[in-house]
């Protein structure tokens, strides 16, 4: 009977264990891993026609310091006409974190908003019809029509595991270093619009697609 019941809650613990690691992005699984990996779909209600901001910056240090970052490498979008503005969307490089205009440093590295839904949708990480490279430490920013629905896939490869959790009432974030990430945006009916990676040392690109324009 023992060994009957040993037997049993083996064979449950690697159920249970499959059935997270085949939990697919945009689940919800919040089990802690070195890759975090989102799809969300975003509703883009304001603007005629509808327009995100996309933005990517390579990071820079503190002068005469190599050690400290004035700006870490980071990109994200918003939606800047939304009744409720502010990014939906970042996603940052660079260890440790910067302390920008006095502000406390935030251990927080990566973060999305709870306004969009989980998909599973699958978008491709690729440059493919998109033009750009290597994004400005001052900020590269460019305006996106896009249609009113659009799918965003943030996904970020951290030092050590790390999960989602609730920043703020609208958020979810997870903190610590990462060594890479990647945040794409493309329409539901396939067509790409926007690529940004950032990485530890400090770089960061972006790609955009031709429904795309800089920033005025």
């Amino acid at each position: 009977m023992r060994a009957h019941r040993r037997q049993l809650t083996i064979a449950l613990a690697a159920a249970l264990v499959l059935a997270i690691g085949l939990a697919p992005p945009g689940s919800g699984a919040s089990t802690r891993s070195r890759v975090v990996d989102r799809t969300v779909v975003c509703s883009i209600v304001q603007g005629n026609p509808p327009e995100i901001t996309v933005r990517a910056q390579t990071g820079t240090r503190v002068f005469g310091d190599r050690s400290t970052w004035k700006f870490r490498a980071n990109a994200s979008f918003s939606d800047p006409t939304a009744t409720r503005p502010g990014t939906y969307a970042w996603i940052t490089a660079g260890w440790p974190p910067d302390e920008e205009f006095g502000r406390p440093a935030s251990a927080q590295s990566l973060a999305m908003t709870t306004r969009c839904r989980p998909s599973r949708s699958r978008v491709p990480l690729s440059t493919a019809g998109l033009a750009g490279g290597v994004a400005s430490p001052t900020v590269d920013d460019y305006d996106c029509v896009v249609p009113r629905t659009i799918l965003v896939r943030i996904r970020g490869v951290f030092r050590t595991p790390t999960s989602l959790r609730r920043g703020t009432r609208e958020q979810l974030a997870a903190a610590g270093p990462i060594q890479e990430g990647t945040l794409a945006i493309r329409t539901q009916a396939g067509k790409q619009i926007a690529l940004a990676t950032v990485r530890e040392s400090g770089h960061a690109r972006l790609f955009v697609a031709d429904s795309c324009g800089p920033s005025s």
